[in-house]
């Protein structure tokens, strides 16, 4: 057998005894199809041959099925190989449209991709005192963003804005960069938590598009503390750095005052103690001094 691309041949060698027989053989590297073929061909050749009768007129009509299966089994395996050729020529051309699809996702990725971010200067709000909001835009993507607008949600309730605007037009912001824009409001209450909304940032991502896109930073929160508060903070900063992190809260402030009224109460128990005993053992001195002198 010497298989080829889409075609099939197969030589037969006719033996006149059975385990004389000896079906052609492929080599190892021989198509799975090709294979199957040599199945079909050794079960034409040897199957006639086991049941070969005597008879010259049935040996004849084996002959004809012989050549018949041979016929038969080089067109099956003809068709599976030109039924196999065409698959393979439409996977190959699938797998070229895919990456035409994917090289042109990346061509039209050329286009600005605007990052909002919101965040405090202070760590914490004091009332009476101001907080200044910075809102950060980053530009991400690999166009220019031009009108570029930003607008900020309503201001929590207790929050009063004294600075700035909640608004701005910022213009454009080049690839790489970023544009800043704040404001400054002040607590009229304290002892809340102020909860700052989403502010919002519309922009055209392309020169030749006019369409804009919208993108929005998350929301923040921060708490208002009151004069009082703010004190009392100061105080346990302190107190945990000069009790190397033991006391870092008021309840643990308040369990170190406990301790201490009781050892204050013990010593000064102790020292009451000690203090009626020695004014005891005077008198009783006194009185004994006495009574030695009546008798001399």
């Amino acid at each position: 057998v010497a298989p080829r691309p889409n075609s099939v041949r197969c030589s037969v060698v006719v033996c006149t005894r059975v385990d004389y027989c000896h079906p052609p053989t492929l080599p190892s590297n021989t198509p799975e199809h090709f294979q199957v073929e040599l199945s079909v061909c050794r079960i034409a050749i040897v199957l006639p041959l086991v049941l070969q009768p005597k008879n010259s007129t049935m040996a004849g009509n084996w002959k004809l099925l012989l050549i018949f299966g041979l016929l038969l089994s080089a067109s099956v395996v003809r068709i599976a190989a030109e039924d196999e050729a065409p698959a393979a020529g439409e996977t190959a051309a699938a797998e070229a449209s895919d990456a035409e699809d994917i090289d042109e996702d990346y061509s039209e990725a050329d286009k600005a991709h605007l990052i909002v971010r919101k965040f405090f200067k202070e760590e914490m709000g004091v009332q009476g005192r101001n907080l200044t909001v910075y809102l950060e835009i980053y530009n991400a993507g690999s166009a220019t963003a031009n009108e570029v607008t930003l607008k900020d949600a309503p201001l929590p309730e207790g929050l009063k804005l004294i600075d700035g605007s909640l608004e701005a037009h910022l213009g454009k912001v080049d690839v790489g960069s970023s544009v800043q824009h704040s404001y400054v409001v002040v607590a009229e209450k304290g002892s809340f938590g102020a909860e700052f909304q989403s502010a919002t940032v519309t922009y055209q991502p392309e020169l030749d598009n006019k369409e804009k896109q919208t993108t929005s930073s998350s929301a923040y929160g921060i708490y208002v503390m009151t004069p009082v508060e703010q004190i009392t903070r100061y105080a346990l900063m302190a107190g945990q750095y000069a009790t190397l992190g033991m006391a870092s809260t008021p309840a643990h402030w308040r369990n170190i005052a406990i301790l201490a009224v009781i050892a204050a109460a013990a010593l000064l128990g102790n020292n009451t103690y000690k203090s009626v005993n020695t004014k005891t053992s005077e008198r009783k001195r006194a009185a004994a001094l006495k009574e030695l002198e009546k008798e001399e």
